[in-house]
């Protein structure tokens, strides 16, 4: 370890930085830090560029910055947006361990940061650390560039994707996999996952550390072949049940390997072919018998020739012999046999028409078929083709590693030079284009199954883009599903007094700033860009008093008594007016569309059927621009929106409008577009909120009302009668409400003290399972718990971020 000091003495007098487990180059450090003239940055860094050199691999290396106040005034509010890993604080939350900086940096003096790089991919890292901070009364920012390497003599030979998985085969011949563990058990590592439960870096399935020769993944199982031919799968389908660590399948011999869906697969063995499985579609085993039965390893009837390659689609499979003639078996209902007059074969048939000189053939999910001759050719036949081998068009030049792409029709093959791929969709006309992704090199991609997320084989490295969904960037930190249920607090909120959540986190302090965390891909959080934000950072300083995100890049809060709203729907990445503008606004509410109380007067936007916005016809575009409610001109207090459905307060009554399927707008009288006010409706009403299809309001005198889905008519719930709530949130779907004071929530008729304000979002459904993230204030900190999939609880330094727009090293790869 090399240690190293230097002092300096200028006008802000004698001080002293130390370094950590590095020399500096003396070029990096500022030659003068005078005071601050008047066109000056008064936020300076002690470097110019903070470089950590070349480190191996897994390796932690620390660095300390100095952080100079240059002027002769407070410096306040001093925020970090979060670093990506590999660079993270030490510790994993600002200033880092031994890090003296905090929010506010007094007149000519310095504070230090401590900033780690731990590379666990062999590549180049570039980052920057962006403090945004507060003088003057002016927002301001000053940025750092970050720069590391790392280097490796073990490389990626291959990559494969199965359901919400990845798997790649290093030149050491291990395998390595990462991402959902559960639901497929296709980590193979033998640890018992619960359902969608992520894993972010790479494991070693049992018995893969070495002699892996190839390997194939699917949608229900991998298996692979060892040295000596041996073949090991693992996974839910399993042929013979279902295993989280590898079961030997074939125990010498096997050449070459392809599985399809649920238990097939194939196998080359010594210049023959064996298949195992269901012996379904008229005989995907292809052993002559069809009988549907599950069978082990067993020789495929009516070959001719010795064989070097096989292929497994949904309902088909086709091998290829030494001399170019290609076998296929199974389902001929869309042509994946190559050959007319035919339903289907329990054996192996020999294609027709097929082109000469094959040397590569892929199956893909869609049952479609294509191979690649020696004079640089695709042709392709099946699915949507038909029984003819058509040439694909658009290739040029030499080419290889011919692949199809998981859970679609698409294929790719890669230039021989590794400059780009050719891919196309397997339906008339073929047409290649080349795509690389942004990549200088490229042999092979991937996508993962139930998902968007990409991964690349790239100059011997694995590189990956999409969002983090069960830990699938493989860039480590948090896994896209927390495992625990336990609330977290998020670093960086304080004197919080209201939260609200969607894809991204908005929350309001007392001081009228606004702080925003998580995805942030559709421009929700309104700091200017789409880049995700994995610890809380302030977007105004002051002036705001309500917040609403409700997903799909859609959020608007209201300050300085101003409705603004920022993401893709309003074509914004900045918070901006709406047309017509509301002013005077007090009251913001949203869901599945917004509300707002402006001028005493409800309107609301975001849903494309009037009568949900209380609006006989859209005047202009009903998602953009805010309609006035009817019956609701003046003397309202405040809204609250459900699905389909909004309700406000006036003059201490409850009014509601749109469609009422389950009593939404009271028990009498169905939908309608004009406010109606709710049959028993209180007349003291302070606070009201919305579900998915039910409303509460507190009474000033004491009590909730409840009406809608699961309610019926408005009803005093049981318990509530001497309760004065001011602050009412209802969860989309559960019968829970939330109001400050001392009670906290009520679920199916039981009182319970947690906290004063909770949000919920539900993210998506996926295989039967739901996810939620929920966040919650607790003596002015947020707390959150569950799914981590969009950034949402806001705990991410040292987690990663949760989307990538360009490919990023996997870590721990090697």
């Amino acid at each position: 370890m090399i240690f190293g000091t230097f002092w300096k003495q200028s006008l802000i007098g004698t001080f002293f930085v130390f370094l950590v487990g590095c020399s500096l180059d003396a070029s990096l450090i500022s030659e003068e830090l005078p005071l601050l003239e008047s066109s000056g940055e008064p936020l300076q860094f002690n470097v110019v560029k903070l470089e950590f050199g070349e480190g191996a691999v897994g390796t932690p290396i620390s660095r300390t910055v100095t952080v100079f106040n240059r002027s002769t005034e407070i410096i306040s509010e001093i925020q970090t947006w979060s670093l990506n890993s590999p660079f993270y604080f030490a510790g994993g939350i600002f200033p880092g361990i031994g890090g003296t900086c905090s929010e506010q940096l007094n007149p000519l003096q310095s504070c230090t940061l401590v900033i780690e790089f731990a590379a666990s991919a062999p590549a180049s890292f570039e980052d920057e650390l962006m403090l945004k901070y507060l003088f003057q009364g002016e927002n301001k920012s000053k940025t750092l560039q970050i720069q590391g390497a790392a280097d490796s003599t073990v490389t990626a030979v291959d990559l494969k994707a199965g359901p919400m998985i990845f798997c790649a085969r290093l030149s050491n011949n291990s395998l390595r996999c990462w991402g959902e563990g559960g639901y497929g058990k296709q980590l193979g590592d033998g640890v018992t996952y619960s359902m969608y439960d992520g894993v972010t870096t790479p494991v070693t399935p049992l018995q893969m550390s070495s002699d892996v020769l190839d390997f194939d993944m699917t949608w229900g199982y991998s298996c692979a072949i060892k040295t000596g031919g041996q073949v090991w799968c693992w996974g839910s389908y399993t042929p013979g049940g279902s295993l989280n660590s590898p079961s030997l399948l074939i125990a010498s011999g096997a050449e070459k390997i392809s599985i399809g869906e649920g238990t097939s697969g194939c196998a080359v063995i010594l210049g023959g072919v064996k298949c195992w499985g269901y012996d379904a579609y008229g005989g995907l085993v292809g052993d002559g018998g069809g009988t549907g039965s599950l069978l082990p390893p067993t020789d495929v009837v009516g070959l001719s020739g010795t064989f070097i390659d096989v292929a497994v689609a949904r309902e088909a499979a086709c091998a290829l012999n030494s001399v170019g003639a290609v076998y296929c078996w199974g389902s001929n209902s869309s042509g994946a046999l190559a050959k007319t007059g035919v339903m289907s074969s329990s054996s192996a048939v020999l294609t027709e028409n097929m082109v000469a000189g094959l040397i590569d053939i892929e199956a893909s999910s869609i049952n479609s078929f294509c191979g690649l001759t020696s004079d640089n050719k695709v042709y392709c036949w099946g699915g949507s083709i038909g029984a003819v081998p058509t040439q694909v068009t658009g290739i040029s030049g030499g080419v290889s590693n011919l692949r199809s792409i998981l859970n679609s029709s698409n294929f790719c093959i890669a230039k021989d030079d590794n400059s780009g791929l050719y891919c196309w969709a397997a339906s008339l006309p073929l047409v290649a284009s080349q795509q690389s992704y942004g990549l200088s090199s490229i042999s092979s991609y991937d996508v993962a199954g139930y998902t968007s997320t990409m991964c690349a084989l790239t100059d011997g490295n694995v590189k990956c883009w999409g969002k983090n969904i069960y830990g699938l960037l493989g860039i480590g930190g948090a896994s896209g599903k927390v495992p625990t249920a336990s609330p977290a607090t998020i670093p960086g909120l304080q004197n919080v007094e209201r939260l609200t959540m969607g894809q991204v986190g908005l929350a309001v302090h007392a001081d009228g700033s606004l702080s925003c965390w998580g995805d942030n891909s559709l421009g929700e959080c309104g700091s200017g860009d789409l880049e995700p934000i994995n610890m809380a950072k302030k977007i105004f300083f002051s002036g705001v008093t309500r917040a609403k995100n409700i997903g799909s890049g859609r959020s608007c809060i209201i300050r300085n008594s101003q409705v603004l709203c920022s993401g893709s729907t309003y074509s914004q990445t900045l918070f901006t007016p709406l047309s017509p503008d509301l002013t005077q606004a007090t009251d913001l509410d949203g869901a599945y569309h917004f509300c707002a109380v402006s001028n005493g007067a409800a309107y609301c936007w975001g849903w494309n059927n009037p009568t949900v916005l209380g609006a006989s016809s859209c005047v202009g575009d009903c998602q953009l621009n805010p309609q006035a409610v009817q019956g609701m001109e003046s003397g309202v207090t405040a809204v609250s929106v459900g699905y389909e459905h909004a309700c406000g307060i006036k003059d201490g009554q409850v009014y509601c409008w749109g469609f009422s399927t389950s009593n939404q707008l009271g028990s009498v009288g169905g939908s309608t577009s004009v406010a109606r006010l709710i049959d028993n409706s209180p007349t003291d009403a302070i606070a009201i909120s919305s579900g998915y299809s039910f409303s509460c309001a507190a009474k000033a005198s004491g009590g909730i009302v409840c009406w809608g889905n699961g309610f019926g008519a408005p009803v005093v719930l049981s318990g509530t009668e001497s309760l004065v709530a001011s602050n009412l949130i209802l969860a989309e779907y559960s019968k829970i409400f939330f109001s400050s004071g001392t009670l906290a929530y009520v679920y199916n008729g039981s009182l319970s003290t947690q906290a004063t304000n909770w949000d919920y979002y539900e993210e998506f459904s996926i295989q039967g399972g739901t996810y939620y993230a929920t966040c919650g204030i607790q003596s002015g900190a947020v707390k959150c718990f569950g799914s981590n999939i969009f950034g949402n609880l806001g705990l991410s330094n040292p987690s990663p971020a949760t989307m990538k727009y360009v490919p990023f090293p996997v870590y721990n790869l090697f």
